[in-house]
């Protein structure tokens, strides 16, 4: 019985290792993230898990494929958006690169497919 709880124990505290690691890997992104400052007409894009925002909202297989959710680390001069929207992006769009394990892209101010508000998703008419 005592190998059991020993297992628990030890699976419990390999856990909370994995977890801290995980925390501090997200802070140093932030903070590298910070450091990078887009040029005019660009932000500055933290990726997002891809998953559906609402239970009441279908996201087919391949649309979600085609564009990517994410939070707002910076933007450039001569933008419409601004720091921490939640925004949706094309997948086939922007520079895409990783900060501490952590997936960001640059784009353009007119690759945003739209912005996210609450639980909803509003898509943003843009003019090509």
């Amino acid at each position: 019985m005592g190998r059991i709880e020993d297992r628990v124990v030890e699976e419990e505290r390999s856990q909370r290792e994995f977890d801290a690691e995980r925390q501090g890997r997200a802070q140093k992104a932030i903070k590298a993230a910070n450091q990078i400052i887009p040029s005019a007409g660009r932000l500055l894009v933290r990726a997002e898990a891809t998953s559906n925002p609402s239970s009441t909202l279908h996201v087919p297989e391949m649309a979600r494929n085609m564009s990517l959710m994410g939070t707002i680390v910076a933007a450039g001069a001569d933008t419409s958006y601004s720091k921490d929207q939640r925004v949706i992006v094309g997948a086939f769009t922007g520079v895409k690169f990783e900060i501490n394990g952590v997936p960001h892209m640059i784009c353009r101010d007119d690759e945003i497919q739209g912005v996210i508000v609450g639980d909803e998703i509003q898509a943003l008419a843009q003019e090509a």
